[in-house]
């Protein structure tokens, strides 16, 4: 499975594109925003299970058919002092869902830019979900994030600290 990164159009949101790397950078924050993915896979065939990796730049929530699936990414802890670069890396999660629709409707919420010691990114916003879909009849297909996602800015979530939801 191929970890496809995307974000939001550049020519739609160019500000929102790059940020610092960690909160204590003396960088401002004023890329922050959170950008919401979605898609729906319709299948014929009924889901045995779907196993899932994922991850985002900076912090998520994942669903899947109404249900939450993770927040993330997991904090890895270790020495946040001298890290102000991007990272070379980053932290995927990975399990398997269960479910007996034959649909996957994803929803992510993803927040860019560090706000807490322990968020970490590689300089731009991103999202990133590939899946082993596994049916009863034995077949498999595999699904991932690509230009066919749904994508938008939810301009409700104004600072890390301030939501109007008017």
């Amino acid at each position: 499975m191929a970890d496809t990164w995307i974000w939001l159009p550049p020519e739609k949101y160019p500000d929102n594109q790059k940020t610092r790397f960690d909160a204590l950078s003396s960088a401002p924050d004023d890329s922050y925003c959170v950008a919401e993915f979605s898609r729906t896979y319709n299948f014929d065939k009924d889901i045995d299970c779907v196993k899932l990796r994922f991850s985002a730049d900076t912090q998520f929530q994942l669903f899947c058919n109404g249900e939450i699936i993770a927040t993330g990414p997991a904090v890895v802890g270790g020495d946040f002092l001298g890290n102000g670069k991007a990272r070379e890396w980053y932290y995927a999660t990975v399990t398997e869902y269960k479910t007996e629709k034959k649909t996957l409707d994803f929803f992510a919420r993803v927040k860019m830019c560090p706000v807490q010691i322990c968020d970490y990114s590689k300089g731009s916003g991103g999202f990133m979900l590939c899946a082993e879909v596994k049916f009863t009849d034995g077949t498999e297909e595999n699904i991932s994030t690509d230009k066919n996602w749904l994508v938008r800015k939810n301009s409700a979530y104004v600072s890390p600290l301030f939501f109007d939801g008017t």
